[in-house]
């Protein structure tokens, strides 16, 4: 009898820890739930911008609701520039655009370097790409940015390519200028115009970038291959506009404000009819010349 007295009150203490354990379960879980409910309600409540650091960044980037550039018209800035134009005649894409001062140093404020962690122009925001904070999609780098609005508003490929061999040709030239020309012909307008002259580095920039100005008008005269004249970089016999000669023509058409003189130029006459038949196109012009002060586009 015993044992069936032990047996029982073994059998209702586990049922009964058992119902405990399962009530203590299921109220830890409506907690948890209530929780994570709350939690979610405060994140989706947050936006992006709400951010103590945005404090200062223009109006018209936080209200932006398509393509907004920020930047200011230096040679990288006009690469992007003239994209968005050469997009906007052939497509009629819409973009808005923010000027920044970086003599001024705005690009290092909080708000910028949120944006752009490296703290450089341009900048492009895709606000019709937003995460659930309203976070624009963000692209830095002159080469990504212009890539980015190749892939994404360039469908017909009106600067591109649709054969696999010429769109990586169009990807060597955009390196090439995004590695070289840029950075050497950069170098050479940061000594050039310091009131420190140093000699033997204003000579080795300037050497390099004609160099590479000289690579340039050997692509386009065809005395590397033998081959026919082009008129562009990229692409089959005399080659296609496209964001390879978007990509390099703001850095080359300043040469005069990096010092290189006009007898020198005048030696690469390929490179000169290819920088007078980049920029004379309209679109080409607006990206040149209409970005001094805010606005839209």
């Amino acid at each position: 009898m015993t044992r069936i007295v032990d047996h029982i009150e073994s059998a209702w203490s586990s049922g009964h820890q058992r119902k405990l354990m399962q009530r203590a379960t299921s109220r830890l879980q409506h907690l948890s739930n209530a929780l994570g409910t709350g939690s979610k309600r405060r994140s989706s409540s947050m936006s992006f911008w709400d951010n103590e650091r945005f404090k200062d960044c223009p109006k018209e980037v936080k209200e932006a609701k398509g393509l907004h550039l920020i930047t200011m018209s230096t040679p990288n800035g006009k690469k992007v520039q003239v994209g968005l134009e050469e997009l906007k005649e052939a497509y009629g894409t819409e973009f808005t655009w923010s000027h920044v001062n970086i003599m001024t140093n705005r690009q290092k404020e909080p708000w910028f370097l949120a944006l752009n962690h490296n703290g450089r122009i341009p900048v492009l925001l895709d606000a019709t790409k937003k995460d659930e904070t309203g976070r624009p999609f963000l692209v830095m780098e002159t080469a990504a940015i212009l890539l980015y609005l190749a892939k994404e508003h360039d469908s017909n490929d009106k600067f591109g390519f649709k054969d696999e061999f010429e769109r990586n040709e169009c990807l060597q030239w955009m390196f090439f200028g995004h590695g070289g020309i840029g950075p050497m012909q950069g170098q050479l307008n940061h000594f050039g115009h310091k009131d420190e002259k140093i000699e033997y580095a204003i000579k080795r920039y300037h050497d390099e970038t004609l160099r590479l100005y000289g690579v340039l008008d050997g692509r386009l005269s065809g005395s590397f291959t033998g081959g026919p004249e082009r008129e562009y970089l990229a692409g089959k016999g005399k080659g296609k506009y496209s964001w390879a000669d978007i990509s390099i023509i703001p850095w080359v058409a300043m040469y005069e404000r990096s010092g290189i003189e006009q007898a020198e130029m005048d030696k690469l006459p390929h490179l000169q009819a290819w920088i007078k038949r980049c920029t004379d196109r309209p679109a080409a012009k607006r990206g040149f010349e209409n970005y001094a002060e805010p606005g839209s586009k």
